[in-house]
């Protein structure tokens, strides 16, 4: 962790990424795994962020429509799959034809991610596949990006 001024914080991704943490949610700690929700993630152009912002490239893996939104999991480049929510709007609006294979940038604001301690070494959160991913909530870290409980 590497502390800027203000009310913000910053984190190194083990990818290599840095990101943007309220201070407070770190409580204190000098080792920890952040997350964001999936909701919470915008899905951008490769190379775009908001100013002051987070944001990590990956490419589109696939896509699930879901009626009022689609569900996009990502790749990073150490491999890690993040699952992200896009509310489907008019193609007027300018954020739909995104397909698997497309290289996007996930922002959002750091105030959005939160922090946990770091899982313990050579541990593995189970993902148990026979759960809905309507009936999951999803914890996203450094090690896992995408974790059902």
């Amino acid at each position: 962790m590497t502390d800027t001024s203000g009310d913000l914080a910053v984190v190194r991704l083990r990818l290599g990424v840095d990101v943007r943490v309220r201070r407070d949610v770190l409580a204190g700690r000098s080792e920890v795994e952040v997350g964001v929700r999936p909701e919470k993630l915008v899905i951008g152009e490769p190379g775009a962020a908001a100013e002051g912002g987070n944001a990590i490239e990956g490419v589109i893996a696939d896509a699930a429509y879901i009626g009022v939104s689609t569900v996009y999991r990502v790749e990073l480049a150490d491999g890690h799959l993040v699952t992200a929510y896009q509310q489907n709007r008019a193609p007027a609006d300018g954020d739909g034809g995104r397909e698997p294979g497309d290289r996007v940038s996930l922002q959002w604001a750091p105030p959005d991610t939160f922090a946990v301690d770091p899982a313990p070494a050579g541990h593995a959160a189970a993902v148990d596949p026979d759960r809905s991913e309507e009936h999951t909530s999803e914890l996203q870290s450094l090690r896992h990006l995408v974790c059902r409980l």
